[in-house]
């Protein structure tokens, strides 16, 4: 699974100098970090137990319990969410959802989803992602949307929570010419090693290929040698 995106998360270097590590985050503006939730209606294309999408959203409106860079956001602010198919994975959904004020402009796109849980009048399904907001830098998080069913009426609660907290930091050793590292990482989201040999003028290449995980951390190792200085990267992509 390889992607050209647009805007990705850069982040984690680590420079391989003999047995020399070093480690830290690539220069970029602030960070995202903050919460949103959202209510509204929805339609299916089926009931909870059978659907695999949601056909369209209504009335969708960002309300309480929104904080950090999303207080902005708050008290009922119109919000446009995208409809997507979730059996199987529409993943990416690119936006997931977008809401402005103030001429700034806030987006969300889903990375993953999954249904977690579905009964006779209930979905809920969740996911990972990647933030956007006007000024600062795309920031990895997570989102859930659940929806009800109570008579004729359909309608959804969902979240997004964003934090850089969600950028991976590696933790790398090197023994016998290997480099091994590990990073924190979101359950389905995916990850792109990237190394190069000329930090000034670096042209990355993508090495191992994608990497997912359903654990808290991601794992990977590639051979260096006897090289004397390489780079390497973590990217947080879109899809």
């Amino acid at each position: 699974m390889k992607t050209t995106p647009t805007a990705c998360v850069y982040a984690a270097i680590i420079l391989i100098a003999g047995f020399f590590l070093a480690q830290g985050l690539e220069a970029a503006p602030s960070y995202i970090d903050g919460s949103i939730s959202f209510t509204g209606n929805v339609s299916l294309n089926g009931s909870t137990t059978s659907a695999t999408a949601i056909t369209s959203f209504s009335n969708v409106t960002a309300v309480v319990g929104t904080n950090g860079i999303y207080v902005p956001l708050a008290g009922s602010r119109a919000a446009v969410w995208s409809p997507f198919t979730f059996s199987p994975s529409g993943a990416p959904v690119v936006p997931l959802w977008t809401c402005a004020t103030n001429g700034v402009s806030y987006s969300f796109d889903a990375s993953s989803m999954a249904v977690v849980f579905t009964s006779g009048n209930f979905l809920n399904i969740q996911g990972t992602g990647i933030a956007h907001v006007t000024g600062y830098a795309d920031t990895p998080g997570i989102w859930t949307i659940s929806v009800q069913a109570i008579g004729a009426s359909v309608s959804f609660t969902a979240s997004t929570m964003v934090s850089p907290t969600n950028l991976p930091t590696i933790h790398s050793s090197l023994v016998n010419g290997n480099i091994g590292m590990s990073w924190n990482a979101l359950a389905g989201q995916p990850y792109q090693l990237q190394t190069t040999g000329n930090p000034v003028q670096p042209a990355w290449s993508n090495i191992l290929g994608v990497i997912t995980t359903t654990n808290p951390t991601a794992t990977a190792s590639y051979p260096v040698g006897a090289e004397s200085g390489r780079w390497f990267r973590v990217v947080v992509l879109p899809q």
